[in-house]
Protein backbone atom coordinates (compact mmCIF):
# COMPACT_ATOMS: atom_id res chain seq x y z
CA UNK A 1 0.00 0.00 0.00
CA UNK A 2 1.37 3.38 -0.94
CA UNK A 3 1.05 5.03 2.44
CA UNK A 4 4.60 6.35 3.03
CA UNK A 5 4.61 7.35 6.68
CA UNK A 6 8.28 6.38 6.60
CA UNK A 7 10.50 7.26 3.69
CA UNK A 8 11.70 4.45 1.43
CA UNK A 9 14.14 4.59 -1.46
CA UNK A 10 12.32 1.79 -3.26
CA UNK A 11 8.92 3.47 -3.47
CA UNK A 12 7.62 4.93 -6.74
CA UNK A 13 4.41 6.88 -6.13
CA UNK A 14 3.26 7.05 -9.79
CA UNK A 15 1.52 10.37 -9.25
CA UNK A 16 -0.91 9.13 -6.58
CA UNK A 17 -1.03 10.60 -3.09
CA UNK A 18 -0.62 8.29 -0.11
CA UNK A 19 -4.19 9.13 0.89
CA UNK A 20 -5.55 8.10 -2.49
CA UNK A 21 -3.61 4.86 -2.43
CA UNK A 22 -4.82 4.00 1.06
CA UNK A 23 -8.43 4.44 -0.03
CA UNK A 24 -7.79 2.34 -3.16
CA UNK A 25 -6.19 -0.31 -0.95
CA UNK A 26 -9.13 -0.54 1.42
CA UNK A 27 -11.57 -0.76 -1.48
CA UNK A 28 -9.53 -3.47 -3.15
CA UNK A 29 -9.24 -5.46 0.07
CA UNK A 30 -12.99 -5.39 0.62
CA UNK A 31 -13.78 -6.23 -3.02
CA UNK A 32 -11.26 -9.06 -3.34
CA UNK A 33 -12.30 -12.11 -1.27
CA UNK A 34 -8.78 -13.58 -1.46
CA UNK A 35 -7.87 -11.80 1.76
CA UNK A 36 -10.18 -14.17 3.61
CA UNK A 37 -7.92 -17.12 2.81
CA UNK A 38 -6.22 -18.96 5.63
CA UNK A 39 -2.78 -18.48 4.07
CA UNK A 40 0.13 -17.59 6.36
CA UNK A 41 3.28 -15.73 5.43
CA UNK A 42 6.61 -15.05 7.03
CA UNK A 43 8.23 -11.66 6.52
CA UNK A 44 11.55 -10.29 7.68
CA UNK A 45 11.71 -6.53 8.25
CA UNK A 46 14.85 -4.57 9.11
CA UNK A 47 14.84 -0.86 10.13
CA UNK A 48 17.72 1.53 9.54
CA UNK A 49 16.98 3.40 12.80
CA UNK A 50 15.93 2.34 16.28
CA UNK A 51 12.13 2.04 16.65
CA UNK A 52 9.98 2.28 19.75
CA UNK A 53 6.44 1.43 18.65
CA UNK A 54 5.28 5.06 18.26
CA UNK A 55 4.55 5.32 14.52
CA UNK A 56 2.75 3.64 11.65
CA UNK A 57 5.07 3.15 8.67
CA UNK A 58 4.99 1.79 5.13
CA UNK A 59 7.61 -0.23 3.26
CA UNK A 60 7.79 -1.91 -0.17
CA UNK A 61 7.69 -5.67 -0.61
CA UNK A 62 10.06 -7.45 -2.94
CA UNK A 63 8.58 -8.43 -6.29
CA UNK A 64 8.49 -12.09 -5.22
CA UNK A 65 6.82 -11.29 -1.92
CA UNK A 66 4.23 -9.04 -3.55
CA UNK A 67 3.30 -11.80 -5.98
CA UNK A 68 2.31 -14.22 -3.19
CA UNK A 69 1.04 -11.87 -0.48
CA UNK A 70 -2.53 -10.88 -1.39
CA UNK A 71 -3.90 -7.41 -0.70
CA UNK A 72 -5.79 -7.22 2.60
CA UNK A 73 -5.48 -7.25 6.39
CA UNK A 74 -3.15 -9.53 8.36
CA UNK A 75 -2.04 -9.97 11.96
CA UNK A 76 1.36 -10.78 13.38
CA UNK A 77 1.35 -13.98 15.44
CA UNK A 78 3.56 -12.27 18.06
CA UNK A 79 1.05 -10.74 20.50
CA UNK A 80 3.70 -9.27 22.84
CA UNK A 81 4.45 -5.51 22.93
CA UNK A 82 7.32 -6.20 20.55
CA UNK A 83 4.91 -7.61 17.96
CA UNK A 84 3.64 -5.71 14.95
CA UNK A 85 -0.10 -6.31 15.42
CA UNK A 86 -2.36 -5.65 12.43
CA UNK A 87 -0.88 -4.86 9.03
CA UNK A 88 -2.38 -3.81 5.72
CA UNK A 89 -0.96 -4.97 2.39
CA UNK A 90 -1.78 -3.21 -0.86
CA UNK A 91 -0.06 -2.61 -4.18
CA UNK A 92 3.23 -4.21 -3.21
CA UNK A 93 3.55 -2.32 0.10
CA UNK A 94 2.98 -3.26 3.72
CA UNK A 95 1.83 -0.78 6.36
CA UNK A 96 2.23 -1.51 10.07
CA UNK A 97 2.95 -0.07 13.50
CA UNK A 98 6.57 -0.43 14.55
CA UNK A 99 7.34 -2.76 17.43
CA UNK A 100 8.88 -1.66 20.73
CA UNK A 101 12.63 -1.88 21.45
CA UNK A 102 13.41 -2.61 17.81
CA UNK A 103 17.06 -1.84 17.19
CA UNK A 104 18.49 -0.53 13.94
CA UNK A 105 19.56 -3.34 11.56
CA UNK A 106 17.81 -5.92 13.79
CA UNK A 107 15.82 -8.28 11.59
CA UNK A 108 12.32 -9.00 12.89
CA UNK A 109 10.44 -12.07 11.66
CA UNK A 110 6.69 -11.60 11.34
CA UNK A 111 4.34 -14.54 10.91
CA UNK A 112 1.20 -13.14 9.31
CA UNK A 113 -2.26 -14.68 9.14
CA UNK A 114 -4.99 -13.06 7.05
CA UNK A 115 -7.85 -11.63 9.13
CA UNK A 116 -11.02 -9.56 8.63
CA UNK A 117 -10.60 -5.80 8.79
CA UNK A 118 -10.36 -4.78 12.48
CA UNK A 119 -12.38 -1.97 14.03
CA UNK A 120 -11.24 1.64 13.69
CA UNK A 121 -11.54 3.96 16.70
CA UNK A 122 -10.98 7.20 14.76
CA UNK A 123 -13.65 8.84 12.61
CA UNK A 124 -14.35 12.10 10.78
CA UNK A 125 -17.31 14.38 11.34
CA UNK A 126 -18.36 17.47 9.40
CA UNK A 127 -19.75 20.17 11.68
CA UNK A 128 -20.58 23.79 10.85
CA UNK A 129 -18.56 23.57 7.66
CA UNK A 130 -15.40 22.25 9.36
CA UNK A 131 -13.87 18.77 9.62
CA UNK A 132 -13.35 17.15 13.04
CA UNK A 133 -11.30 14.07 13.91
CA UNK A 134 -13.17 12.18 16.65
CA UNK A 135 -12.19 9.35 18.99
CA UNK A 136 -15.09 8.30 21.18
CA UNK A 137 -16.45 11.56 22.61
CA UNK A 138 -13.20 13.51 22.23
CA UNK A 139 -12.18 15.76 19.35
CA UNK A 140 -8.48 15.44 18.50
CA UNK A 141 -8.45 18.48 16.21
CA UNK A 142 -10.56 20.58 13.86
CA UNK A 143 -9.53 21.52 10.32
CA UNK A 144 -11.19 24.83 9.44
CA UNK A 145 -12.62 24.59 5.93
CA UNK A 146 -15.07 27.48 6.10
CA UNK A 147 -13.97 31.11 6.02
CA UNK A 148 -13.86 32.27 9.63
CA UNK A 149 -14.69 35.87 10.44
CA UNK A 150 -12.48 37.94 12.77
CA UNK A 151 -13.82 39.45 16.01
CA UNK A 152 -16.25 42.36 15.79
CA UNK A 153 -14.79 45.80 15.13
CA UNK A 154 -11.61 44.38 13.58
CA UNK A 155 -10.54 44.48 9.95
CA UNK A 156 -12.22 42.02 7.55
CA UNK A 157 -8.75 41.48 6.06
CA UNK A 158 -8.20 39.00 8.91
CA UNK A 159 -10.75 36.55 7.48
CA UNK A 160 -9.07 33.12 7.28
CA UNK A 161 -9.57 29.42 6.52
CA UNK A 162 -7.26 26.45 5.96
CA UNK A 163 -5.76 25.82 9.40
CA UNK A 164 -6.11 23.57 12.47
CA UNK A 165 -7.85 24.83 15.62
CA UNK A 166 -8.55 23.60 18.20
CA UNK A 167 -5.78 21.06 18.67
CA UNK A 168 -6.17 19.12 21.92
CA UNK A 169 -4.07 17.15 24.39
CA UNK A 170 -4.89 13.48 25.15
CA UNK A 171 -6.86 14.67 28.20
CA UNK A 172 -8.87 17.06 26.01
CA UNK A 173 -7.24 20.40 26.91
CA UNK A 174 -7.18 22.96 24.08
CA UNK A 175 -3.60 23.86 23.15
CA UNK A 176 -4.15 26.44 20.38
CA UNK A 177 -5.83 29.81 19.83
CA UNK A 178 -7.78 31.47 17.01
CA UNK A 179 -7.65 35.23 16.24
CA UNK A 180 -5.54 35.93 19.38
CA UNK A 181 -5.88 39.53 20.57
CA UNK A 182 -2.19 40.35 20.09
CA UNK A 183 -1.80 38.70 16.65
CA UNK A 184 -5.15 38.35 14.90
CA UNK A 185 -3.44 36.74 11.90
CA UNK A 186 -2.27 33.65 13.85
CA UNK A 187 -4.34 30.47 13.99
CA UNK A 188 -3.51 27.21 15.75
CA UNK A 189 -1.49 25.15 13.28
CA UNK A 190 -0.91 27.26 10.17
CA UNK A 191 1.50 28.19 7.36
CA UNK A 192 2.40 31.56 5.86
CA UNK A 193 5.39 33.44 4.44
CA UNK A 194 6.17 37.02 5.41
CA UNK A 195 8.44 38.39 2.69
CA UNK A 196 7.75 37.02 -0.81
CA UNK A 197 8.86 38.40 -4.15
CA UNK A 198 6.05 37.95 -6.69
CA UNK A 199 6.79 39.40 -10.14
CA UNK A 200 8.97 42.12 -8.62
CA UNK A 201 6.53 43.02 -5.84
CA UNK A 202 6.97 42.24 -2.16
CA UNK A 203 3.95 40.37 -0.77
CA UNK A 204 3.28 39.57 2.89
CA UNK A 205 0.97 36.55 3.30
CA UNK A 206 1.46 36.41 7.09
CA UNK A 207 0.45 39.93 8.21
CA UNK A 208 -2.97 40.10 6.57
CA UNK A 209 -3.73 43.63 7.79
CA UNK A 210 -1.38 44.97 5.10
CA UNK A 211 -3.87 43.83 2.45
CA UNK A 212 -1.13 42.24 0.34
CA UNK A 213 -1.90 38.53 0.68
CA UNK A 214 -3.80 35.84 2.54
CA UNK A 215 -4.27 32.08 2.65
CA UNK A 216 -7.52 30.17 2.42
CA UNK A 217 -8.92 26.68 2.07
CA UNK A 218 -9.74 25.78 -1.53
CA UNK A 219 -11.14 22.25 -1.39
CA UNK A 220 -11.20 19.01 0.55
CA UNK A 221 -9.71 16.26 -1.61
CA UNK A 222 -10.03 13.19 0.59
CA UNK A 223 -10.62 11.81 4.09
CA UNK A 224 -10.34 8.26 5.45
CA UNK A 225 -9.89 6.16 8.57
CA UNK A 226 -8.86 2.60 9.37
CA UNK A 227 -7.49 0.72 12.41
CA UNK A 228 -3.94 1.96 11.81
CA UNK A 229 -4.53 5.66 11.20
CA UNK A 230 -6.93 8.35 9.95
CA UNK A 231 -6.13 11.07 7.46
CA UNK A 232 -7.34 13.91 5.31
CA UNK A 233 -6.05 15.79 2.27
CA UNK A 234 -6.95 19.41 1.59
CA UNK A 235 -5.78 22.08 -0.84
CA UNK A 236 -5.07 25.65 0.23
CA UNK A 237 -4.18 28.67 -1.88
CA UNK A 238 -1.85 31.56 -1.13
CA UNK A 239 -3.58 34.59 -2.65
CA UNK A 240 -2.04 37.93 -3.61
CA UNK A 241 -4.65 40.61 -2.90
CA UNK A 242 -3.27 43.93 -4.15
CA UNK A 243 -5.42 47.02 -3.78
CA UNK A 244 -7.53 47.85 -6.85
CA UNK A 245 -6.28 44.79 -8.77
CA UNK A 246 -7.73 41.29 -9.26
CA UNK A 247 -6.48 38.76 -6.72
CA UNK A 248 -3.97 36.18 -7.92
CA UNK A 249 -3.20 32.62 -6.77
CA UNK A 250 0.55 32.42 -6.21
CA UNK A 251 1.05 29.11 -4.42
CA UNK A 252 -1.11 26.00 -4.20
CA UNK A 253 -0.53 24.14 -0.95
CA UNK A 254 -1.61 20.58 -0.24
CA UNK A 255 -2.02 19.52 3.39
CA UNK A 256 -2.09 15.89 4.45
CA UNK A 257 -2.95 15.36 8.12
CA UNK A 258 -2.49 11.77 9.32
CA UNK A 259 -3.45 10.89 12.88
CA UNK A 260 -1.67 7.87 14.41
CA UNK A 261 -3.20 6.28 17.52
CA UNK A 262 -0.85 6.26 20.52
CA UNK A 263 -1.33 5.07 24.12
CA UNK A 264 -0.18 8.27 25.86
CA UNK A 265 0.22 11.01 23.21
CA UNK A 266 -1.67 12.47 20.28
CA UNK A 267 0.54 12.04 17.21
CA UNK A 268 -0.32 13.77 13.93
CA UNK A 269 1.82 13.77 10.81
CA UNK A 270 1.53 17.09 8.96
CA UNK A 271 2.65 17.13 5.33
CA UNK A 272 2.79 20.35 3.32
CA UNK A 273 3.49 20.62 -0.41
CA UNK A 274 3.61 24.16 -1.83
CA UNK A 275 3.73 24.64 -5.62
CA UNK A 276 4.48 27.79 -7.60
CA UNK A 277 1.48 28.43 -9.90
CA UNK A 278 3.06 31.31 -11.83
CA UNK A 279 5.21 31.31 -14.95
CA UNK A 280 7.88 33.40 -13.24
CA UNK A 281 9.90 32.43 -10.14
CA UNK A 282 8.52 33.11 -6.67
CA UNK A 283 11.17 34.00 -4.08
CA UNK A 284 10.61 33.36 -0.38
CA UNK A 285 12.98 36.04 0.85
CA UNK A 286 15.16 35.77 3.91
CA UNK A 287 13.17 36.63 7.03
CA UNK A 288 13.43 35.98 10.75
CA UNK A 289 9.98 34.36 11.03
CA UNK A 290 7.35 32.67 8.87
CA UNK A 291 6.87 29.14 7.58
CA UNK A 292 5.28 26.32 9.57
CA UNK A 293 3.81 27.66 12.80
CA UNK A 294 1.96 26.84 16.01
CA UNK A 295 0.01 29.37 18.11
CA UNK A 296 -0.67 28.47 21.77
CA UNK A 297 -3.82 29.26 23.81
CA UNK A 298 -4.68 32.69 25.22
CA UNK A 299 -3.82 31.83 28.83
CA UNK A 300 -0.22 31.18 27.75
CA UNK A 301 0.12 34.80 26.62
CA UNK A 302 2.46 37.03 28.64
CA UNK A 303 3.17 40.62 27.62
CA UNK A 304 5.91 41.09 30.20
CA UNK A 305 8.45 38.34 30.74
CA UNK A 306 7.34 35.26 28.82
CA UNK A 307 6.17 33.33 31.89
CA UNK A 308 2.87 32.34 30.31
CA UNK A 309 4.47 29.31 28.66
CA UNK A 310 7.79 27.57 28.28
CA UNK A 311 9.61 26.57 25.12
CA UNK A 312 12.48 24.21 24.59
CA UNK A 313 14.25 22.49 21.71
CA UNK A 314 16.21 19.27 21.49
CA UNK A 315 19.27 21.37 22.39
CA UNK A 316 18.18 23.92 24.99
CA UNK A 317 15.42 24.78 27.47
CA UNK A 318 16.16 28.52 27.07
CA UNK A 319 13.77 30.00 24.50
CA UNK A 320 15.96 33.07 23.96
CA UNK A 321 19.08 31.03 23.33
CA UNK A 322 17.10 28.59 21.17
CA UNK A 323 15.73 31.31 18.87
CA UNK A 324 17.02 30.96 15.29
CA UNK A 325 19.04 27.85 16.11
CA UNK A 326 18.62 24.68 14.08
CA UNK A 327 16.37 22.22 15.90
CA UNK A 328 14.98 18.78 15.25
CA UNK A 329 12.08 19.47 17.62
CA UNK A 330 10.45 22.30 19.56
CA UNK A 331 8.06 21.88 22.50
CA UNK A 332 5.79 24.58 23.96
CA UNK A 333 3.95 23.95 27.24
CA UNK A 334 2.12 25.66 30.08
CA UNK A 335 -0.92 25.36 32.33
CA UNK A 336 -3.51 22.99 30.88
CA UNK A 337 -6.21 25.57 31.59
CA UNK A 338 -6.51 28.82 33.55
CA UNK A 339 -6.35 28.28 37.31
CA UNK A 340 -5.11 24.72 36.96
CA UNK A 341 -1.85 23.28 38.24
CA UNK A 342 -1.81 20.60 35.54
CA UNK A 343 0.53 21.03 32.58
CA UNK A 344 0.08 20.24 28.88
CA UNK A 345 1.79 21.11 25.63
CA UNK A 346 2.48 20.66 21.94
CA UNK A 347 5.65 19.81 20.03
CA UNK A 348 6.71 19.83 16.38
CA UNK A 349 9.32 17.39 15.06
CA UNK A 350 10.89 18.11 11.68
CA UNK A 351 11.61 15.33 9.19
CA UNK A 352 15.29 14.83 8.28
CA UNK A 353 14.51 15.22 4.57
CA UNK A 354 12.96 18.69 4.95
CA UNK A 355 14.79 21.39 3.04
CA UNK A 356 17.80 22.63 5.10
CA UNK A 357 17.05 20.18 7.90
CA UNK A 358 17.45 20.61 10.76
CA UNK A 359 15.71 23.88 10.04
CA UNK A 360 16.12 27.13 11.97
CA UNK A 361 13.29 27.90 14.39
CA UNK A 362 11.71 31.14 15.53
CA UNK A 363 10.89 31.07 19.25
CA UNK A 364 9.07 34.23 20.27
CA UNK A 365 10.51 35.61 23.54
CA UNK A 366 7.12 36.33 25.18
CA UNK A 367 4.24 35.27 22.90
CA UNK A 368 3.00 31.65 22.77
CA UNK A 369 4.03 30.85 19.23
CA UNK A 370 6.95 29.35 17.35
CA UNK A 371 7.67 28.25 13.81
CA UNK A 372 10.08 26.22 11.74
CA UNK A 373 11.49 28.83 9.36
CA UNK A 374 13.79 27.59 6.58
CA UNK A 375 14.38 31.17 5.32
CA UNK A 376 16.05 32.52 8.47
CA UNK A 377 19.49 32.30 6.86
CA UNK A 378 18.77 32.59 3.13
CA UNK A 379 15.96 32.81 0.58
CA UNK A 380 14.22 29.96 -1.24
CA UNK A 381 13.51 30.35 -4.97
CA UNK A 382 10.65 28.37 -6.49
CA UNK A 383 10.70 28.31 -10.29
CA UNK A 384 7.46 27.76 -12.18
CA UNK A 385 5.80 24.49 -11.04
CA UNK A 386 8.52 23.88 -8.42
CA UNK A 387 7.33 22.25 -5.20
CA UNK A 388 8.48 22.83 -1.63
CA UNK A 389 7.77 19.78 0.55
CA UNK A 390 7.88 19.53 4.33
CA UNK A 391 6.86 16.92 6.89
CA UNK A 392 6.40 17.28 10.64
CA UNK A 393 5.08 15.27 13.54
CA UNK A 394 2.69 17.29 15.69
CA UNK A 395 2.72 15.77 19.18
CA UNK A 396 0.42 16.86 22.02
CA UNK A 397 0.88 15.71 25.59
CA UNK A 398 -0.30 16.09 29.17
CA UNK A 399 2.16 16.79 31.98
CA UNK A 400 5.75 17.90 31.48
CA UNK A 401 7.55 17.77 28.15
CA UNK A 402 8.15 14.06 27.30
CA UNK A 403 11.73 14.60 26.19
CA UNK A 404 12.61 10.92 25.90
CA UNK A 405 9.54 10.15 23.77
CA UNK A 406 10.21 13.16 21.53
CA UNK A 407 13.76 11.93 20.96
CA UNK A 408 12.45 8.45 20.16
CA UNK A 409 9.87 9.85 17.74
CA UNK A 410 12.57 11.93 16.05
CA UNK A 411 14.70 8.83 15.47
CA UNK A 412 11.81 6.68 14.31
CA UNK A 413 10.48 9.41 11.98
CA UNK A 414 13.60 9.09 9.82
CA UNK A 415 13.68 5.29 9.59
CA UNK A 416 13.67 3.27 6.36
CA UNK A 417 12.49 -0.37 6.37
CA UNK A 418 13.75 -3.25 4.22
CA UNK A 419 11.32 -6.14 3.75
CA UNK A 420 11.68 -9.70 2.49
CA UNK A 421 9.26 -12.63 2.81
CA UNK A 422 8.67 -16.29 2.10
CA UNK A 423 5.33 -18.03 1.61
CA UNK A 424 4.92 -20.65 4.35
Amino acid sequence: MKFPLSRSKRVCWNGHSSLQMLVFGLAAALWNPSWLSAASFELSITPTQDCYGHLVVSAPLTEKSASVLSDGWYRDADLSPAGIGHVLVYGGHITFRTGTNWKATQKKIMKLDSVPEPESHLSWESRNGDLLLIEGKQTHFVYNEQMDEPPAKTSPLYRRSGYVHPLTSPAGFVLTDDFPVDHLHQHGLFTAWVNVNVAGKQVDFWNQAKGEGTIRHQKLIDQWSNPLAAGMHARLEHIQTPTNEPEKSVLAEDWELISIPHPSLHVLEWRSTQQNLLEEPVVLNQNHYGGYAVRGPAHWLSDQNGQGCQMQTNQTADRVQGNHTRATWVAMSGLAQPGSTAQAGVALIGHPENLRAPQPVRLHPSKPYFCFCPVVEEAITLSSDDKLRARFLVVTFDGTVPVEQLQELTTEFGATFLVDSNHL
